[in-house]
């Protein structure tokens, strides 16, 4: 029987690089530069000498994504006619034209941004020491194993497969560190001015000018899809000119340091004002046009699938699927804006991160419309992502059988989220650690199930508003029918003070709404929802109890349920509300 050989490469540090980041544009770009290496070594790969399991290598060709849709590990299987050496020797070799590349970057003679002068002076002085710090700074590491090395077993005794062997053995080779140290670090200068980088040139649209959205851009993207009576867009030219001048103006002006990022933040509120100053769209702000949303999202039981792949055409099916979901995600977030500068179709409005099959990473805006001007919401865009994920993954023939993945017939695979919804001068990078860490704390063994949505809303007046829902009911969709139709509700003061008012109460009667021998809330509902302002909406009250019963019968009557819905609640008022309206 012949013995196969395979190799998994691993390539960092990304989540090192990225917290190096303070913007948006600077976190796309620490995540795209190593999906572009890893697009790099794909590219060098020959078919003809290996066979490429992990990722899908058909869509190497397709060149402008506008994010990163390449994995940090790559899977080969080993033909005849190809060994380790060579693949080690193309490692060194993307390494080293990547590290020139880097330092082409650094040494472009238009870069004379104050606060960066003398760190450029430094490294062009020390040009064989800035790229030995590009290229030490990579940790691609590539193992060989045999198939007969890789028949690791579960805690069942079950055979778990080579992908999930071969990721057992990278997650060991990830531990080795990177001694690679410049003082001053070039990346602080590179993703600053990375809207002019190849990185760009790379995942962008040739005819895509204006580089990786703004918080302000992000934040307010909803507003250049409001429409009048006749469909036309209320403000969407005046709006995308503020946009473009904002950009011109950060690319175009120095500022002396230590006030760089102070003066680009004063550059964001100029322009935030010059938007809310459209008197056509007065109507539609809200507080969340100051509010950015940062999700994590993240495969369940995809280790359990992978683990279940036992031949090459299972890997390579697995392998479509994850891009294939990838491309959908992609386009439903951002639409093709990026990839094809299509300057009407830009999905939800969001900017993504980075999009490796079952894990995404990216900023949206709070709400939003898409390009009939119907208002979206981020449980709607969530909504839009699982059904997307199902369809590939989960999806049933006539019988009701799952028509993928057969062998997995309880736990099948879902996405879990983290969002964090910060104010726009709230630190990036705290916000970008909140939605990471908010996503894995209901990804543990605290949890018997996953498919899960974990939100934090960080007001400006310090408040927090935090939950949890569990997506295995349909108290997810109830809860958006909740939403969506108060949204629809005349605007006005008693319907603010509504929505308030519910909240407060449940506060004050907490201990009656915990009681687990009150399983229908219609009584006590009746005695203390029976002021003025809310007979105006009884029918609304009626959804409302409906939902907090449901909740406390599917995640249970205890504080964290309690506390979830009165988040979910004061997310509505937040949705709301127009604090900063003009």
């Amino acid at each position: 029987m012949k013995n196969n050989k395979y190799i998994g490469i691993t390539i960092g540090p990304i989540y090192k690089t990225i917290k190096i980041a303070q913007k948006t544009r600077e976190i796309w770009g620490a995540s795209y530069l190593f999906s572009y290496i890893c697009k790099e070594i794909l590219k060098n790969i020959s078919a003809e000498k290996y066979n490429i399991l992990l990722p899908n290598n058909e869509y190497v060709r397709q060149s402008k994504p506008g994010v990163g849709l390449y994995p940090d590990r790559i899977l080969l299987r080993i033909k005849e006619n190809g060994n380790f050496e060579e693949i080690n020797e193309i490692i060194e070799k993307v390494k080293e034209s990547v590290a020139n590349q880097l330092w082409d970057e650094l040494n472009k003679s238009k870069f004379t941004f104050k606060p960066y002068d003398k760190h450029i002076q430094i490294f062009k002085k020390n040009k064989n020491k800035i790229k030995a710090f590009f290229y030490n700074y990579f940790k691609v590491y590539a193992i060989e194993a045999d198939e007969a090395d890789l028949s690791f077993v579960d805690k069942n005794n079950k055979k778990i497969g080579i992908v999930k062997s071969l990721n057992l053995y990278l997650d060991n080779a990830e531990q080795i560190p990177t001694l690679a140290h410049f003082d001053p670090n070039p990346f602080y200068v590179l993703f600053h001015f990375i809207n002019h980088s190849f990185l760009i040139k790379d995942a962008f649209h040739d005819d895509y000018k204006n580089g990786f959205p703004s918080l302000t851009e992000i934040a307010t993207n909803e507003l250049q899809f409001v429409t009048d009576e006749n469909q036309k867009y209320i403000a969407q030219d005046e709006i995308r000119k503020i946009i473009k001048d904002e950009f011109n103006d950060k690319q175009e002006n120095d500022a002396s340091k230590p006030n760089a990022l102070v003066e680009e933040i004063k550059k964001d509120d100029n322009a935030l004002s010059e938007i809310f100053g459209i008197k056509e769209i007065s109507e539609y702000l809200r507080t969340y046009h100051k509010y950015i949303a940062i999700i994590h999202a993240d495969g369940d039981n995809m280790g359990k699938l992978i683990g279940s792949l036992e031949t090459e055409d299972e890997i390579n099916n697995f392998s479509k699927d994850l891009i294939e979901f990838s491309i959908k995600a992609n386009e439903i977030l951002a639409g093709k804006r990026f990839t094809q500068n299509d300057v009407t179709d830009w999905g939800y409005g969001a900017a993504p991160i980075y999009i490796g099959g079952d894990d995404l990473v990216f900023f949206a805006p709070v709400a939003s419309r898409d390009r009939d001007g119907n208002y979206l919401t981020l449980f709607d865009l969530i909504d839009k992502l699982d059904r997307a994920f199902d369809d590939i993954f989960n999806k049933k023939d006539e019988n009701n059988n799952y028509e993928k993945y057969k062998g997995m017939t309880e736990n099948r695979p879902c996405l879990t989220y983290g969002i964090s919804i910060t104010y726009y001068k709230f630190p990036l990078r705290e916000a970008y650690e909140l939605s990471k860490n908010l996503m894995y704390e209901v990804k543990n063994d605290k949890y018997k199930t996953r498919n899960r949505i974990h939100f934090k809303l960080q007001k400006h007046s310090k408040q927090e508003y935090t939950g949890i829902i569990d997506k295995n009911y349909n108290t997810f969709s109830k809860y958006r029918e909740l939403l969506n139709s108060n949204l629809k509700t005349p605007k006005g003061k008693d319907s603010d003070l509504f929505i308030n008012s519910i909240y407060q109460k449940i506060l004050l009667n907490r201990g009656q709404y915990l009681d687990t021998n009150v399983k229908d809330l219609t009584a006590l509902f009746d005695e203390t929802f029976n002021e003025k302002v809310h007979k105006d909406f009884v029918e609304y009250l009626i959804k409302v109890r409906e939902f907090i019963e449901q909740m406390f019968s599917n995640q249970g009557y205890n504080e964290e349920t309690l506390n979830t819905i009165v988040s979910l609640l004061k997310l509505i008022h937040f949705y709301r509300d127009n604090e900063f309206r003009n």
